[in-house]
C-alpha cells in the first residue's frame, strides 16, 4: 500500500500540485483505505484479500492522480507561472539581498560614526566588512540563489526546462553584476559602484553555472532513477 501511495504522490507533484495539497490528498486517501479495509475485514476476508479489495475499491493510481491534477486551483505557483517562479523571482531576490546588505552596511557606518569611533578605526573595520560582503555577493550569492531555485524545482518535481533556463539567466546576471563599496573616511563620502564589465565574465559565468546546474542535474537524475526503481 505504501508503494502505491508513493507513486501517487510523485504523480501529483509531477503534475504541478502543491506539496501541501498533495500531502493532504494522500492523507485523506490513506484514511479512506483504512475505512475500506475495516469493512473488508468485517466481511470476514483474510488480510491480504481485504487489502487488495480495499485498494481496488479506492481506484488505480492513474485515475486518482488525474482527478487531483485536473484541479488547477491546487497547482503550485511554480506550475502556474514557471517563468515568474524560476526566472524572474531569483533575479528579484538577488537584487533584494544585495540592496539589503548595502543598506545594512550604510546603517552600520552611520551608527559607528554616531558612537564616536575614530575615523581610522571606522574605515579599517567597516572596510573589511564591506570588502568581505562584496566578495561574497559577487561570488557566492548567485550560487546560493541558484541552489534555492534548484531545490525548489526538485521538491516540486518541476520539468527541467524552466529551472535550467532560470539557472542560466541567474548565472549570466550574477557574473555580470559586480558590486564594489568604498566606505566613507575622514569626511570623504563613501562610494557604491555596480560594474558590468566583461573582465573575467566568462570564467565567473562558467563557474556559477557549473556550481548550480551540476548538483541540480545529478539530483534530478538520481530522483528519476530512484523513482523508476520504485515503480518497477
Amino acid at each position: 500500500m505504501s508503494r502505491e501511495f508513493e507513486q501517487l504522490r510523485e504523480r501529483v507533484l509531477g503534475g504541478g500540485i502543491g506539496r501541501t495539497h498533495a500531502a493532504r490528498y494522500i492523507a485523506e486517501l490513506r484514511d479512506h483505505v483504512e475505512d475500506l479495509l475495516a469493512e473488508e475485514r468485517e466481511a470476514g476476508r483474510p488480510p491480504k484479500e481485504a487489502l487488495a479489495r480495499a485498494m481496488q475499491r479506492l481506484g488505480d493510481v492513474d485515475a486518482l492522480a488525474e482527478a487531483m491534477i485536473a484541479r488547477r486551483e491546487l497547482q503550485a505557483w511554480s506550475a502556474r507561472a514557471p517563468v515568474a517562479a524560476f526566472v524572474v523571482a531569483p533575479l528579484v531576490m538577488l537584487g533584494l539581498v544585495i540592496a539589503l546588505w548595502i543598506a545594512a552596511l550604510a546603517a552600520l557606518c552611520v551608527a559607528a560614526r554616531h558612537a564616536g569611533w575614530a575615523p581610522s578605526d571606522l574605515a579599517r573595520w567597516t572596510g573589511r566588512v564591506a570588502s568581505g560582503a562584496a566578495r561574497l555577493s559577487n561570488t557566492s550569492l548567485p550560487v546560493l540563489m541558484g541552489w534555492i531555485l534548484a531545490g525548489t524545482a526538485v521538491r516540486q518535481r518541476a520539468p527541467a526546462g524552466w529551472p535550467m533556463l532560470g539557472l542560466v539567466v541567474l548565472a549570466a546576471v550574477g557574473a555580470a553584476v559586480q558590486v564594489s563599496v568604498t566606505v566613507p573616511f575622514a569626511g570623504a563620502p563613501g562610494e557604491l559602484s555596480l560594474s558590468t564589465g566583461l573582465a573575467g565574465y566568462w570564467g565567473r559565468f562558467a563557474l556559477d553555472l557549473a556550481a548550480t546546474t551540476a548538483p541540480y542535474g545529478l539530483v534530478s537524475v538520481w530522483r528519476g532513477a530512484h523513482g523508476s526503481g520504485r515503480e518497477a
